[in-house]
């Protein structure tokens, strides 16, 4: 996803200043150092491949992990984020960048393959049905300001260092003052962000600023493109949500969102926005979409979110009980503080937004529902011995099921039924 020349909405699913023109995105945002004021330089472009969060909640204990990708030819740049309470280095840490491989890999749609019996009499071994699951899935600054943080109505709480990040916590009296300090301090922010950095600032959180030093990377790691190591926030708070709208502001279309909600309790789901299972079917389909499952499931999430208005959130998998070695990854550990672990719950729910559709931040909830959910997707293999009378019938019945499975392809994607039937070789009626 590309930012404006000046920002990038990045990976907290909580609140990003400046925002992507499409694609996906999260609620924090990364902003790119401002050049002198001299020179006419502009200021560099990011790019954002790919953004994920997972976000624990237990009693009134928040984890959140975010992860982003990013291509940039900036030096640096930082990422903004409202949090709660003022966030103590002990708090924050980075964690394994293979964790949402792992979290998509076991919350993704399954395509389930048959095979049709073979209708004359031979001994044809049967092959045993398959399953397959497509993985959908991806210090301040060491020069100081001449100004001090102060007269803009800012104070700087903490600043550490955490891996390749370097982390400040601020507090602020007004958003105008909050946006000048920032702009004076070399990150480009918008005017446009004032009215809701102040919304978070009446609600008394503070703001979590994590400046990305390329320089602590590999030379491999700097040639363009950077896999950042996903951080990870833990928090108390007795509010259970998500902010997005900072992420916004600047946003030229929709946003893409996809979060792994983790809960003792149940499935998490959204109080403030309608929250549905994302459409499925266990009828067959065509066998073709087996050679690129991913393109399938994408427009079925696409023709949903169209019939729905983009007004909904898609719930994409519930898993039952999380493995003792994710739910440690997702720093279950430090919500639990001590306690032994329960049976823990992962939502994975997914979300086209923008500013007139989503209004306001997620409120989340969690339910007692533990019923597992992956939706399910089923492709038939037909008999190769047909030579038989059996055989003949078999295949008169077969292209009926062709063009009902046609039928169902277009319903779930939208995609045009000629255009299907041409793809499976049948005849256009």
């Amino acid at each position: 996803m590309t930012i404006s020349p000046s920002t990038l909405c990045a990976l907290f699913a909580v609140a990003g200043i400046l925002a992507p023109s499409a694609a996906q995105a999260m609620c924090g945002c990364m902003v790119a150092p401002r050049p002198p004021r001299k020179q006419n330089i502009a200021t560099p472009e990011i790019t954002n491949e790919s953004s994920k969060v997972a976000l624990v909640r237990i009693d009134d204990t928040t984890v959140i992990t975010m992860a982003n990708d990013v291509k940039t030819k900036a030096s640096d740049f930082a990422m903004i984020v409202p949090v709660p309470s003022k966030i103590r280095r002990k708090q924050v840490s980075v964690v394994n960048g293979k964790l949402f491989a792992r979290l998509a890999q076991i919350s993704a749609p399954k395509l389930i393959e048959r095979y049709d019996p073979e209708p004359c009499a031979t001994r044809v071994r049967r092959r045993r049905p398959s399953a397959m699951a497509d993985n959908m899935s991806t210090r301040a600054s060491g020069a100081r300001p001449r100004t001090k943080a102060r007269d803009f109505g800012v104070k700087v709480e903490a600043v550490y260092e955490v891996g390749e990040y370097q982390i400040a916590i601020l507090a602020a009296n007004e958003g105008d003052g909050l946006m000048q300090w920032l702009n004076r301090f070399h990150y480009d922010v918008p005017a446009k962000a004032v009215p809701v950095l102040q919304s978070y600032i009446k609600q008394g959180n503070r703001f979590f600023v994590a400046r990305v030093n390329l320089g602590k990377l590999s030379k491999k790691k700097r040639r363009g493109f950077t896999q950042l190591r996903p951080l990870q926030v833990h928090f108390d708070t007795p509010k259970f949500g998500l902010p997005i709208r900072l992420g916004m502001v600047n946003a030229k279309g929709p946003q893409e969102l996809t979060v792994y909600a983790v809960s003792d309790r149940g499935r998490v789901q959204t109080s403030n926005y309608r929250t549905q299972r994302i459409p499925e079917t266990r009828r067959e389909l065509p066998l073709y979409i087996k050679s690129d499952f991913s393109k399938f499931y994408g427009a079925v999430f696409e023709n949903a979110t169209e019939k729905q208005g983009m007004q909904t959130i898609f719930t994409e998998a519930v898993v039952p009980q999380l493995r003792r070695r994710e739910a440690k990854r997702l720093g279950v550990n430090k919500a639990l503080k001590g306690r032994a672990a329960k049976n823990l719950v992962m939502t994975r729910l997914h979300f086209r937004y923008d500013n007139a559709h989503f209004p306001e931040d997620l409120a989340l909830q969690a339910t007692g529902d533990r019923r597992a959910f992956r939706p399910s997707y089923v492709v038939s293999h037909a008999a190769k011995n047909t030579s038989c009378s059996a055989g003949r019938r078999y295949l008169k019945k077969l292209e009926a099921r062709k063009r009902r499975r046609a039928k169902q392809l277009a319903a779930l994607t939208g995609w045009p039924i000629r255009q299907i039937q041409r793809a499976m070789s049948i005849g256009v009626r």
